[in-house]
């Protein structure tokens, strides 16, 4: 069985950080990978209010709240993307969800909520959205077509320049073997 030292190792070489909360005190621990994301909050203050106010974006303060407020009463998903302004003042993308219990007794006293950087993963998908989005808009402007063959899946794919082009209708699909 690994032991918390371990289990941390882990977790931080995956860009994993994680609270602990006292689903009685609704105390929370920081686990010292998200203390070094983010620093330490003041001493005395709360660091559930200290991460709401001065790390979490302000676009994801209210549904994380709800979330956070459901999952200290016992609900078992919570599930979130949320941007986290890390010590170097920049935001980066965390997916925020909760670790689930496999034991099923309704005495759980602990939650514990993890933090996955998947700020890389957000700017590739943000990229091709936009490389897609110039790439349609220049089709449309030049009236030029575009198509590509799956030869793995054995299907083509024709944009709606080209259907348009070639006079076919929207919903027309090229069977790969012809």
């Amino acid at each position: 069985m690994l032991n918390d030292l371990q289990l941390n190792n882990i977790l931080e070489d995956f860009d994993i950080a994680y609270w602990k909360i006292d689903l009685i005190t609704r105390e929370i621990t920081w686990s010292e990978h998200f203390q070094s994301l983010v620093g330490a909050p003041p001493s005395g203050s709360s660091r559930f209010d200290y991460f709401i106010n001065n790390i979490l974006h302000k676009d994801y303060r209210y549904d994380f709240r709800v979330g956070f407020e459901n999952l200290t009463k016992g609900a078992e998903s919570f599930s979130q993307e949320i941007k986290l302004k890390l010590q170097n003042e920049k935001y980066r993308w965390f997916e925020c969800r909760n670790l689930k219990s496999k034991d099923n007794s309704s005495h759980r006293d602990t939650a514990v909520l993890l933090f996955v950087n998947i700020h890389q993963s957000k700017r590739d998908q943000y990229t091709i959205e936009e490389n897609f989005f110039y790439y349609r808009e220049t089709a449309e402007m030049t009236s030029t077509g575009g198509w590509y063959v799956d030869t793995v899946h054995k299907a083509i794919y024709w944009d709606e320049v080209t259907k348009r082009i070639l006079d076919c209708p929207k919903d027309f699909n090229l069977n790969y073997e012809d």
